[in-house]
């Protein structure tokens, strides 16, 4: 998808005041050879260099200086198999606001780009089976995820410290001070999940601790323990060996997920799944599900280390999580949405509220399933189909060969958890991404 939105693009690059236009391949080309003098240079101070660039001068500086730096600089360090197709965010805000000043651009070049669009959208059309398309719901980032849960602990009257790796990169947390109450009540910190002790100053003298971090992986490209098992388990661990430094903390809430619970061979369809099933360590060796098997070993590693440190912990494990993002960018490395067959969903704000409230309330203990709704992919999207029939959403998809599954959410919903519909889940979600122009009107 990026790779499609670059080579969009790819003909825009031209000032006004240029005669020939470049470009986007021409241009990377030139630009990544720029002051490349030696081998030993990080991807990040080479991409750096190749910024500065003259020959992207007058992108750099022009009126969408900004939007053509992020999206270079992706494309420039992007590893994926696919160049550019992990930068779709930035270049969809390229395109937007190259759109959006139509007087710095060449006027033919638009219309040109306009003509690609357009032929490459009727080829893809009519070469592209319909059991082809896919529908992909936003996979919110964890900024995401724990922008939200921010936005309801100041509404709620706490005083919160987050950690980011760069409180001063606005593009990631200019966002946050816009939150009611974030002047007065929010800190943010430096801290790298990599790092051990670096949470230490923001936990400590905190009475609750709220761990929603763990990253959306890949494919391992050499050592599957390394590059995904272990920064799954590790990261975890160094936040809670900041919490056992802190007398003060009251309780810890982390952020699991109800994967650690389904995945397995031995699912009984007429008996829900509760917070007692946990997935087979060897079911995802065996078929590579790297992603739940992390979040599975980093949860043990979690009740493992907080019983032999009494560390009062409790987890949460939300399913599909869906509804409005309040970062400005969505999270681009969603799975094809098909392949799961079946899923639970979730609104992003029960997801807050659930955090909230088993932190809150005395008798929370132990794991929570936090899941709306389970359905499969054909129920899905006749519901979207018929909610949304002005949206592209085919009719049915290929049955996968899937385990059928319920959640028992009674011990969530035991404490007071109402949740929120799929309708408003995916009326929230909509209503985002036309208001973020994402998509036309409705």
């Amino acid at each position: 998808m990026g790779q499609v939105q670059s080579d969009a693009i790819e003909n825009q690059f031209q000032s006004a005041d240029d005669s020939q236009p470049r470009s986007l391949d021409s241009l990377i080309a030139e630009a990544a050879a720029y002051g490349e003098d030696s081998e030993n240079e990080s991807i990040d101070e080479k991409a750096r260099k190749a910024l500065e660039c003259p020959c992207i001068a007058h992108l750099r500086g022009g009126p969408c200086g900004n939007q053509f730096s992020d999206a270079f600089l992706c494309f420039l360090k992007s590893t994926a198999e696919e160049k550019g197709s992990d930068c779709v965010s930035p270049f969809v805000a390229l395109q937007s606001c190259i759109k959006a000043n139509p007087n710095a651009f060449s006027k033919d070049v638009l219309e040109d780009d306009d003509d690609d669009v357009r032929k490459q959208d009727e080829v893809q059309k009519e070469d592209t089976p319909k059991q082809e398309y896919r529908i992909i719901p936003p996979i919110w980032s964890v900024e995401s995820k724990a922008s939200w849960l921010i936005k309801r602990l100041l509404l709620s009257g706490y005083h919160v410290i987050g950690t980011v790796r760069d409180p001063g990169n606005q593009k990631k947390v200019g966002h946050l001070w816009k939150l009611q109450g974030a002047k007065e009540r929010l800190r943010l910190v430096k801290a790298n999940l990599t790092d051990e002790g670096s949470f230490d100053d923001a936990i400590i003298g905190c009475e609750g601790v709220f761990h929603t971090a763990s990253p959306v992986l890949g494919k391992p490209t050499f050592d599957v323990t390394v590059e995904i098992l272990n920064p799954a388990v590790d990261g975890t661990l160094n936040v809670l060996r900041s919490c056992k430094k802190n007398p003060r903390l009251r309780r810890v809430v982390l952020t699991s997920s109800s994967s650690t619970v389904r995945v397995r061979d031995d699912i009984d369809p007429n008996i829900p799944l509760d917070e007692s099933s946990w997935s087979s360590v060897d079911f995802c060796k065996k078929f590579e599900i790297w992603y739940v098997l992390s979040k599975t070993l980093a949860e043990k590693a979690a009740w493992e280390f907080c019983e032999q440190n009494n560390i009062d912990l409790v987890t949460l494990l939300p399913s599909f999580i869906i509804g409005p993002s309040l970062p400005p960018e969505l999270c681009s490395t969603a799975d094809d949405f098909e392949f799961h067959g079946r899923m639970g969903y979730v609104h992003i704000d029960d997801v807050a509220l659930s955090h909230i409230l088993v932190y809150e309330h005395p008798s929370a203990h132990g794991r929570y399933l936090c899941s709306s709704k389970v359905l499969d992919n054909n129920q899905l999207v006749s519901v979207l189909s018929e909610r949304y029939p002005s949206l592209p959403i085919p009719k049915r998809f290929k049955k996968q060969d899937r385990p059928s599954y319920e959640f028992n959410i009674s011990k969530l919903e035991s404490l007071g958890m109402k949740f929120k519909s799929v309708e408003e889940m995916f009326d929230d979600c909509i209503a985002c991404f036309k208001e973020g122009g994402l998509i036309s009107s409705i």
